[in-house]
């Protein structure tokens, strides 16, 4: 059950089956994962290599609120790496940037201010990548697009993000990958990052994510809310400004999906 992680000096690209791994008690020792094998971390290159690293796992991360489940995932983080940034304060140790309660993919984590003030300031600056695999709802007739409208909360309903006038500004690229009969799959790159936006983006041109329990349909794929996936993180590794970029597969139940969509296709 290995679960994948790739030390880069100062800065950790976590998968939440991990954490979830560490949350569980289950032993995973002090190594790391190099090219493939785990090493103990005296082994640890000084460098890290360029080439993309592949996690081979699939995993989720729970929205940052102060539940029980995300009280002990950062418990799990500070118990196997003593030193996280703290800018953030002491609740959200390490914590660059969020996705989704139910999204899946990759996460970046700082071990130290240095690292945290460098990739964020990566994300403010828009140097930093991001890429989703979303499967949304509808037949969309574009091969690619770019959505570019305001993000605020909803005046309706509070616990949901809307496309409003006095939102803050919000940009999400789409690549349409694949066509089924009645949904589509697509990559996203986002140029910002608001709360839901994705979701928010994709419904509001009418083509909502499916199994999306907030943004979709009533009629959709349900149990395990939508489906997008944090696909690929690329950044400059604070010390060493090599830029490095991190790949997740997709989940099972997400990849089980496409296949029985092809099949019908």
């Amino acid at each position: 059950f290995v679960r994948g992680l790739k030390k880069a000096a100062g800065l950790w690209p976590f998968t939440m089956g991990w954490i979830d791994c560490l949350s569980r008690g289950r032993g995973m020792g002090r190594g790391i994962l190099i090219s493939g094998r785990w090493a103990e971390a005296s082994e640890a290159p000084t460098k890290p290599p360029a080439h993309r690293h592949t996690l081979p796992v699939p995993f989720v991360l729970p929205e940052f609120v102060l539940s029980p489940l995300v009280v002990r995932m950062f418990n799990a983080l500070l118990y196997h790496i003593k030193d996280l940034s703290n800018i953030n304060d002491t609740i959200r140790p390490g914590i660059v940037h969020r996705i989704d309660k139910d999204t899946s993919g990759l996460l970046m984590i700082a071990k130290n201010n240095e690292a945290h003030h460098s990739l964020a300031k990566e994300l403010k600056e828009k140097t930093s990548l991001r890429q989703y695999l979303a499967l949304v709802h509808g037949d969309i007739p574009h091969e690619k697009g770019t959505i570019d409208a305001p993000i605020g909360r909803s005046k309706i309903n509070r616990k949901m993000q809307a496309v409003i006038e006095d939102g803050r500004p919000a940009v999400t690229h789409f690549t349409v990958l694949e066509k089924f009969d009645g949904f589509t799959l697509i990559q996203c790159q986002l140029e910002t990052g608001r709360t839901h936006q994705i979701r928010v983006h994709m419904a509001y041109i009418g083509y909502p994510l499916v199994g999306d329990p907030l943004y979709g349909p009533k009629k959709t794929i349900k149990g395990h809310g939508q489906f997008l996936h944090a696909q690929l993180l690329g950044f400059h590794q604070p010390t060493t400004k090599e830029f490095l970029t991190f790949e997740a597969p997709l989940p099972d139940y997400f990849e089980a999906t496409i296949k029985e969509f092809r099949n019908l296709h």
